[in-house]
């Protein structure tokens, strides 16, 4: 999935590095870039557009990745009757548990108790 969906994005993102290869070989074959300030400033915007583009594709991608990720760890925990599955990514440390053994409200109770002086 993460290389389907990496796929997808990577013509996006090809066609902006393009432009900014394009601005870049403008850049260098002017005299003096320094006297072309529209043209630098088109390249800062498409450069950073270029950065923009690929931080929002990468965490698009982990995202929807690891949302399936989780919703197939949620479904095979409940088709096998598993109690707790531990995992090292995706919403935690703990990738499923029943809702039965989930005392996160019984201890949040507790530790404000303990922070009120009770």
């Amino acid at each position: 999935m993460s290389r389907d969906l990496n796929r997808i994005h990577q013509g996006d993102l090809k066609k902006q590095k393009t432009t900014v290869d394009s601005l870049i070989g403008i850049l260098q074959k002017t005299n003096a870039p320094s006297e072309n300030p529209e043209l630098q400033q088109l390249f800062i915007y498409e450069n950073n557009r270029l950065k923009e583009m690929g931080d929002y594709f990468s965490n698009e991608v982990s995202q929807q990745v690891w949302s399936r990720i989780n919703s197939y760890m949620d479904n095979f925990g409940k088709e096998n009757d598993y109690h707790i599955i531990l995992g090292t990514q995706g919403n935690g440390n703990i990738m499923y548990a029943k809702k039965e053994i989930d005392i996160t409200e019984e201890f949040i109770e507790y530790a404000n108790k303990k922070y009120e002086g009770e």
